[in-house]
């Protein structure tokens, strides 16, 4: 049985999307529901391969069984009739079906418990460039910006990927029409020589120029390059000197979107930077300094949207995801962090090319105390309703109500509730639906009555988390003969 026929099984019947790998389905999460966010491809390896959005899962039928089904590895190998010898396994070392080392492992069918959260990790202090390179820099930054102004091409390529004169000039973005390059020292960089004894130059490739400012000096200047030279070139060239902060647009926000390119992050903060503050990262690998943690530590949501990009480790025939490897990172610092990868595509800016709604994706991703603050900006300067509807007033009950439900939130019953009770997640989504249409309706008794309910959901959910059975580990037998 493959993995396609154990998803139907469970009353899900995924539909065929893409006739490339042998044919690739989508349908609801077997886990956290939602739509089409569950990836299979019946045909890859023995019985298929799967890839989850949602739950940023991946890997072959044993790792379905294992996550999905709640079996031990040395169950699903058996359900599926194979024998638990592979040496790609990243257990092997502590397999005793494996090398033989042996130890512990979880037995039952009940899943692994979730890693702790980092407690740990420092963010270091940033380093910002000096004053002959902001000099230099915002010369050249006010230059380019003047040229793409008045190149409509370039123009029509920004507002294709949703940044069109108006976000284009709030950015100051800027465009190099070729290769230009300056002397380092001008810039007040150290002198490196090439091999043959002479200085080198401070390189500036032809592309869209991005600058960032913080507290109104520039900090960061990156380079969308126009042209590679080669496939494995990167596409974003980080200018030498720059600071190597993270950048924080809206850092007023009580939401942030965590994103990988500069341009997609312009992208979201013009179709939503009301809602959200947003952190292009660059690379995925990046991690915040001290003064972006300060800001981070006080959101109330952080929607970890880096790359959804899965694709086989060449060494391992295992799949693996950049993107969501390090999603893992921000959701283990932070715990008011998720996963929110856009619901199709790569990257936000694929998806807006898709047509995805950018806007409503990030409002899909908030919690109802964010969700309600666009809809009361909206209602603050409309007439009075016969009701008396305060938009203002709920919205800070709401508010209330989301940090006395959250700050007694178990670690790791997100996540526990995601991989065994997504019969409970769907109450509580219908609770958060709730809310939002009272409000939308303006009726203060029923965003009361429906609050109080979300409140009770929740903490039923916290309930049901800590009273699950304990995770029991027992030593495999070990067998007398030989």
């Amino acid at each position: 049985m493959n993995i396609l026929q154990m998803v139907e099984q469970k009353a899900i019947f995924p539909r065929k999307v893409s006739t490339a790998k042998g044919g690739e389905y989508h349908s609801a999460c077997p886990a956290c529901a939602g739509e089409d966010r569950f990836h299979i491809w019946p045909a890859q390896g023995e019985d298929g391969t799967f890839w989850c959005r949602g739950c940023d899962q991946g890997g072959d039928a044993v790792k379905y069984l294992r996550i999905y089904e709640g079996m031990s590895c040395g169950a699903a190998h058996a359900a599926l009739g194979r024998a638990c010898v592979s040496t790609t396994c990243p257990k092997i070392d502590s397999c005793l079906k494996g090398k033989g080392n042996g130890g512990k492992r979880n037995e039952g069918n009940t899943a692994a418990p979730a890693k702790p959260r980092l407690q740990n990790w420092k963010p270091g202090a940033a380093e910002c460039p000096g004053g002959l390179w902001r000099e230099h820099a915002w010369k050249i930054v006010e230059a380019a910006h003047a040229t793409l102004l008045a190149s409509p091409e370039k123009l029509a390529y920004l507002a294709g990927r949703g940044l069109p004169l108006e976000a284009v000039q709030k950015n100051r973005l800027g465009w190099l029409e070729k290769d230009t390059y300056r002397a380092r020292e001008a810039w007040g960089l150290p002198t490196e020589l090439r091999e043959d004894g002479k200085p080198k130059k401070l390189w500036l490739p032809k592309g869209i120029f991005i600058p960032y400012l913080i507290d109104g000096e520039l900090h960061r200047l990156r380079i969308r390059r126009d042209e590679l030279q080669k496939p494995t070139d990167a596409r974003y060239y980080w200018v030498p000197g720059s600071g190597n902060d993270v950048v924080v647009i809206n850092p007023g926000a009580r939401a942030f979107v965590v994103i990988e390119s500069d341009l997609d992050g312009l992208m979201v903060d013009h179709a939503a930077g009301d809602l959200v503050g947003v952190i292009p990262l660059g690379t995925s690998d990046a991690k915040p300094k001290e003064t972006a943690a300060q800001i981070l530590d006080a959101a109330i949501s952080i929607l970890v949207a880096l790359d959804f990009e899965p694709r086989k480790n060449q060494k391992t025939g295992q799949m693996e995801n950049p993107g969501g490897k390090a999603a893992k990172w921000w959701c283990a610092t932070y715990p008011q962090a998720r996963r929110w990868p856009v619901p199709t595509e790569k990257d936000p800016g694929e998806a807006y090319a898709a047509g995805v709604d950018i806007r409503a994706w990030i409002l899909a991703g908030l919690p109802p105390a964010m969700t309600v603050q666009s809809k009361a900006q909206a209602t603050k300067d409309a007439p009075e309703s016969p009701m008396s509807f305060d938009p203002q007033k709920m919205q800070q009950q709401i508010n209330d109500t989301f940090s006395r439900v959250t700050s007694q939130a178990p670690k790791g019953a997100q996540e526990w509730l995601v991989r065994h009770r997504p019969d409970v997640l769907q109450h509580l989504a219908q609770a958060d639906k709730a809310v939002d249409a009272a409000f939308e309706a303006g009726d203060e008794g029923a965003v009361v009555k429906a609050l109080n309910a979300w409140e009770r959901y929740y903490l039923r959910a916290w309930q049901r988390y800590n009273e699950r059975p304990p995770v029991i580990e027992v030593d495999e037998p070990v067998s007398n003969t030989g």
